[in-house]
Order: structure tokens, then sequence, then C-alpha cells
């Protein structure tokens, strides 16, 4: 055997060793879609996955939250009866406020803020309380 025919055979292994592996990756799922696409229901199989909704739950509860979201969607379109004016949201707001203001004082009544920080922090100041300027 000559020194060419033996490379070309070495060579010619290795090609159809590579194209042997690859074939079942590459080419035969590229000839066969149609069997890669069908929903496999076997629970056994790899493939499976189940339906966290299963179909006849989901018509159900779309025939009855049809109308309620089509009801919702009229109610949003139409003019509201009672238009808020800004200052009025503004002095709501501002209730509301104190009001979280007074609970947060109740709550946080005996804490020593400075104890409760963590060390090397400096203690943490309202940001929105106004300046003694």
């Amino acid at each position: 055997m000559s020194k060419n025919t033996r490379i070309a055979l070495i060579f010619g292994g290795f090609v159809t060793a590579v194209a042997a592996a690859f074939y079942p990756i590459f080419v035969y799922p590229l000839t066969h879609k149609d069997d890669y696409r069908k929903k496999n229901n076997n629970p056994a199989h790899p493939d499976y996955t189940p339906s966290i909704f299963p179909q006849a739950v989901l018509k159900e509860l779309t025939k009855s939250t049809t109308l309620d979201r089509f009801k919702r969607a009229q109610k949003r379109k139409a003019p509201s009866t009672t238009l808020v004016s800004r200052k009025e949201r503004k002095v709501k707001k501002q209730l509301e406020f104190e009001e979280t203001r007074a609970v947060q004082k109740v709550n946080r009544a005996g804490i020593n803020q400075a104890d409760v920080q963590p060390a090397g922090m400096k203690v943490w100041s309202d940001p929105f309380k106004p300046s003694d300027k």
C-alpha cells in the first residue's frame, strides 16, 4: 500500500466517523421535521410538557370573563361623574400623608434611631422635612 493511499484511507475514515456522529444530531431532525413538531402526551417522554391551563378550563374562563372585561372597558370609557380638582387631590394627598406620619409616630415611639442604624452610617433624616432656615 502506498503512502498516499494510507493517508486517504485514514482521512476518509475520520470524515466517515464525523459524518456518522453528526447524522443523528443534524441531518435526521432536518429531514424529519414533522416527527419533531408533534406534541408528546406521554409523561415518561423527556419532551412531555403538561399544560398548566387545561383547554376545558380556559374555555369556561374566557366565556365568563369576556363580558366582564367588556363591561369594565365600557365603564372606563364613560366620563367620570365626579371631577376632582387638582387642589382637592393635593389636599387629600396631604391628609393621607399626615395620617401616615401619625401612625409612624405611634409605631416608632421609644425607638432611638441611632441605636437601630447600622454601624458607620449616618443617621437617616427625612428628605421631605422642611429645612429650619
